[in-house]
């Protein structure tokens, strides 16, 4: 290539030059010097005269200056080697991101704690990961996941009290900011906490007179949201009344209930 020509890691490009000689070109060969100092030799082939060239794959783990030595001899043993060239690689290569979790459709409580995960490699070295989780309300909270073991990156996530879809979209970036965000998870919430009810009204064995109005009330709190109260109210000749309990302020609910006369 060109003296600075720039690739990307894990191209195949050609290596060539012309060469000529008074008798007879022998043999063509190229020296690369590797970024870390090692070095491979190719051996050019003459297709079409004067040009040899063959093709070299790009490492794809390795990036920097490549410095190429060509060195050509002709049947009578004289050698030249005082040609060269170099050219540049760069990282273009996005860390791959698989195996991911929770995996799509997993079904979670409410309040409880999961673990997100997933397993990222790259061909030079994995700079940050995180998961961009979107609530079902359209909010959203960036969660670092943390390298524990190997290519594993994870961390815990408390999921607050919210029903619904849960999207998670994973966020790869290599130490020269190739970044993968194509791919994604979800899990879906539901809530099987029941309501607490407490501070009822009237306590247990108070004593009323017929035709008495009285409060029933009674606080009641949800790890998400209260729907409906009621109080359901069996007359001592085994019939019921159910009252609808309003909430005037949080947590109190209560409606007056007017005891028959009879």
């Amino acid at each position: 290539p060109g003296a600075g020509t720039n690739y990307s890691t894990g191209q195949v490009i050609e290596v060539s030059a012309n060469v000529t000689d008074n008798v007879q070109v022998d043999t063509v060969l190229a020296n690369i010097t590797y970024p870390n100092g090692t070095n491979t030799v190719l051996v050019l082939s003459n297709v079409t005269a004067p040009k040899y060239n063959v093709s070299f794959t790009i490492p794809i783990t390795l990036v920097g200056q490549y410095n190429i030595t060509f060195i050509a001899n002709d049947t009578s043993g004289n050698a030249n080697d005082t040609v060269t060239t170099y050219f540049f690689v760069n990282d273009s290569i996005a860390p791959a991101v698989f195996d991911v979790r929770p995996l799509a459709g997993t079904i979670v409580n409410v309040s409880s704690t999961i673990t997100v995960s997933a397993n990222v490699t790259d061909n030079i070295a994995v700079g940050t990961v995180f998961a961009n989780i979107t609530y079902p309300n359209s909010t959203t909270v960036l969660l670092q996941l943390l390298n524990s073991t190997s290519q594993y990156y994870n961390n815990t996530f408390s999921v607050p009290s919210l029903s619904g879809r849960f999207n998670v979209t994973f966020v790869a970036n290599d130490t020269t900011n190739n970044i993968n965000n194509t791919v994604t998870t979800y899990f879906i919430t539901n809530d099987t906490i029941a309501p607490s009810v407490t501070g009822i009204i009237p306590g247990a064995g108070t004593n009323y007179s017929t035709g008495n109005v009285i409060e029933v009330a009674a606080n009641v709190t949800d790890n998400v949201q209260v729907d409906t109260v009621l109080a359901n109210i069996t007359y001592p000749n085994g019939t019921n009344t159910v009252l609808v309990l309003s909430n005037v302020t949080a947590p109190k609910y209560n409606v007056s209930f007017t005891i028959p006369i009879t």
